[in-house]
């Protein structure tokens, strides 16, 4: 005796019923690896929570398929066949039926739940955006695990909460899965820029402005090229400031993000503007073009909207959480860190060349690194090869760990393909709006008087934190004497982050 209709026993039914069955059972699998792995591969989740549950719906549906192709094949061979099939709870075979139909039912919806849920949140996570597409993302996801934002969801800056933006990105993921799959994709990856969500959505939702107050104390740390590695120290005051809705007092560098300032770049990189529009209280506009590159009232009447941005944090903080170092940077970190031997002769500065070089791949560059340093010293100080061997290596594995850390040969990624815009040292940073060449039509010019920023406590090797405090301000002192050049030029004229000559 059958227990179930006669309809149920056709091979389309049978088919889906195994499909749906063995699918089950492996996300079931899929599932308890994932929950008991210590650190389970991005791809358990896509099996999971994305490709398994497909084959198992459609098993599901082919069992009604199956059934009604069956009826209908039967009604066509018959008269007595007609209107739809009945349901009769007083027949075995019908309540054996609407019973495993009710109980698969209701643990379908449970498991839908449970998986819609945990399809949701792996698609929310970190190992979901950085370690799918591995080689593709590798560098935004190495940069991000080694940045200040590294237990921060990337979700919280790129997507923000609601549903609007969420939409937004599953379906700017579709295209993004399209461009990999069809190796499609730029190298480097651009910034998304043009999509990214408002700072004030996103950023400012930790970072609150109208709670800055006053100055901060900084420390830079940086190391000379000289055969000592000398540490050179600066002690400043950086003059954050803020807006204060309780005071109304409005200062510092978040001056710019308390007032609506915009400006037009040239182009989507905004390292070059044209112009900047400071909105005042009272209603007026002020208006400040480049002396180098006006807007041409034709250009200004012609210009889209779109074009001109309003400045908020992503404008200086443009790197927040994917910060590439710069050779130079990255050398002066491994120093003060201490992952390089600080008395190495002249290791600033031959590993700052051989990470400036450019290498087609990670192995090459590994290769370059170890075999660069040791012929350097073989030649220049063999006393370093025969009595330093384990500070050479320590040297060697060091400055390979910072090209892994900030260097991607595959996906050309590098600090020179990210500009950062907070600063000056190696980019124009501040410099593009102050830069003594920003003058209104009444001729004031944005000033660039670097104290408008911060002012100098203290100078030189070795510093101590301390150093400075209490005795006043003291003129920038080059820590090469390079006569009077650096007052006469930027500094990302001669700091570019790249080799020593």
């Amino acid at each position: 005796m059958r227990r179930y209709p006669k309809y149920v026993y056709n091979p389309i039914s049978l088919i889906g019923a195994a499909l749906a069955v063995a699918m089950l059972f492996a996300i079931i699998l899929v599932f308890v690896v994932d929950v008991t792995s210590e650190e389970p591969s991005p791809y358990i989740g896509i099996l999971g929570f994305a490709v398994l549950p497909l084959p198992l719906i459609i098993g599901l549906l082919l069992v009604p398929a199956g059934m009604w192709l069956e009826w209908s094949r039967e009604r066509k061979g018959t008269s007595k066949a007609k209107g739809l099939p009945t349901l009769d709870m007083n027949r075995p075979e019908h309540r054996t039926a609407f019973i495993t139909f009710v109980t698969g039912t209701i643990i379908l919806l449970l498991l839908t739940a449970g998986g819609s849920y945990k399809a949701y949140e792996y698609t929310e996570s970190v190992s979901f955006c950085g370690r799918v597409c591995h080689e593709v993302m590798d560098p935004e996801y190495t940069t991000y695990l080694n940045g200040p934002h590294a237990r921060v969801g990337c979700v919280e800056c790129h997507i923000g909460e609601g549903a609007e933006w969420y939409a937004r990105s599953k379906i700017s993921g579709v295209y993004q899965f399209y461009s990999v799959l069809f190796n499609k994709y730029p190298a480097p990856i651009p910034t998304p820029i043009d999509n990214l969500r408002p700072a004030r959505e996103t950023c400012e939702r930790c970072h609150w402005p109208a709670k800055f107050h006053g100055d901060q104390m900084w420390g830079v740390s940086r190391y000379l090229n000289d055969e000592e590695n000398t540490r050179w120290r600066i002690q400043l005051v950086m003059k954050t400031g803020g807006a204060d809705e309780t005071t109304g007092q409005i200062r510092g560098i978040h001056w710019h993000i308390a007032q609506k300032v915009e400006y037009v770049p040239t182009d989507s990189t905004r390292m070059d503007i044209r112009e900047v529009r400071l909105h005042r209280a009272d209603g007026t506009v002020e208006v400040y073009q480049s002396m180098y590159n006006p807007l041409s009232e034709e250009e200004r009447a012609a210009l889209p909207a779109e074009e001109i941005r309003t400045m908020d944090c992503m404008d200086c903080h443009n790197r927040p959480s994917h910060q590439y170092l710069s050779p130079r940077r990255a050398m002066d970190h491994g120093l003060e860190t201490e992952l390089l031997p600080r008395d190495l002769p002249y290791l600033k500065r031959v590993g700052t060349n051989l990470l400036a070089s450019e290498y087609i791949t990670r192995e090459e560059g590994l290769q370059a690194i170890e075999s660069g340093l040791i012929s350097f010293y073989e030649e220049n100080h063999p006393e370093v090869v025969s009595t330093r061997q384990e500070d050479l290596t320590n040297a060697i594995a060091g400055v390979q760990q910072l090209f892994e850390m900030n260097f991607f040969p595959a996906m050309k990624a590098r600090w020179s393909a990210y500009p950062t815009h907070i600063g000056h040292q190696e980019f124009p940073g501040c410099y593009r709006c102050h830069n003594g060449a920003m003058v209104s039509e009444e001729g004031e010019i944005i000033r660039n008087d670097c104290q408008l920023c911060h002012v100098i406590l203290a100078q030189g090797p070795d510093v101590s934190i301390y150093e400075g405090v209490g005795e006043g301000i003291t003129e920038f002192k080059h820590p090469e004497d390079i006569y009077e050049a650096w007052r006469e030029m930027a500094c990302h004229e001669c700091h570019t982050g790249g080799e020593y000559f």
